[in-house]
């Protein structure tokens, strides 16, 4: 395997992301627009209520964490959603590359633009409502945003699966998977609000690991060992996942569908 020739192939599909990102104002709003309107609607929420210190932990985290999420998975599924809106998919399929490569890809512009969001966030949260997301220390926090990194590769190549499986019904997905995310793992209230049988279910989900394992800073339980467990977790549903995605490609191929979704 030829290293620069791996880089190469893998930082031109950053570069396309980017390319696009930067010419797309509504893509550039996912960082700024929709998190911040979040942010204010669910702040003045709390200003009213006045819940306490710990109370205020777990809903800010759970803001931060639904808005970098949704821009990290994102960007993982826009290099096939491209592609799709533009029916050039086959050209991208053709071309000598490997799936590694445009999932790292699209994924190093998620990093970048989930990180960006999770600095605005922090910035704006500790402004207006005078609360610091860095108070749960700075290892706490960087196992935080790893998580949410690594769960958003996992949910963007999901989707990828879920494009390569159904094509154009499939383009739903993207927007609505975080939703889905947020009743089971307790984005905004700790899971021991669900029903109990809920509750170990919640706790298969990585995302909820991670969101324990920051909140346990502020004083509310954990699971012991929550983020390690959620890493764990994430490898196991990344090789998974990456086994359906080869399996819905070879189908996808299979049935014309790739040709169906291009010219």
């Amino acid at each position: 395997m030829n290293l620069s020739s791996e880089l190469a192939k893998t930082l031109a599909f950053t570069f396309r992301n980017i390319t696009t990102v930067r010419r797309n104002v509504f893509q550039i709003a996912e960082i700024f627009y929709w998190p911040f309107i979040t942010l204010l609607s669910i702040g003045f929420m709390l200003a009213f209520l006045k819940p306490g210190g710990r109370d205020t932990a777990v809903v800010m985290s759970g803001v931060v964490a639904l808005s970098v999420l949704q821009t990290c998975q994102l960007d993982v599924a826009y290099v096939l959603l491209f592609d799709m809106w533009s029916k050039c998919l086959k050209h991208t399929l053709v071309a000598p590359i490997g799936r590694r490569h445009y999932l790292i890809g699209s994924w190093i512009v998620g990093i970048f633009r989930g990180t960006a969001t999770f600095l605005i966030l922090a910035f704006f949260i500790r402004w207006v409502f005078h609360f610091d997301i860095f108070k749960a220390g700075i290892e706490a926090t960087v196992r935080f945003w790893a998580g949410l990194m690594v769960s958003g590769l996992i949910i963007g190549m999901l989707t990828t699966v879920s494009l390569y499986t159904f094509g154009w019904r499939a383009e739903i997905v993207p927007w609505s998977i975080v939703s889905v995310l947020l009743l089971i793992c307790g984005i905004y209230y700790p899971i021991e609000v669900l029903p109990a049988y809920m509750h170990q279910i919640s706790r298969l989900v990585p995302l909820t690991l991670f969101l324990e394992d920051y909140r346990a800073s502020f004083g509310m339980p954990s699971f012991p060992g929550a983020a390690e467990r959620g890493f764990v977790l994430s490898g196991i549903y990344f090789g998974i996942t990456y086994g359906l995605l080869i399996l819905a490609e070879r189908r996808a191929k299979r049935t014309g569908l790739f040709l169906k979704m291009s010219e």
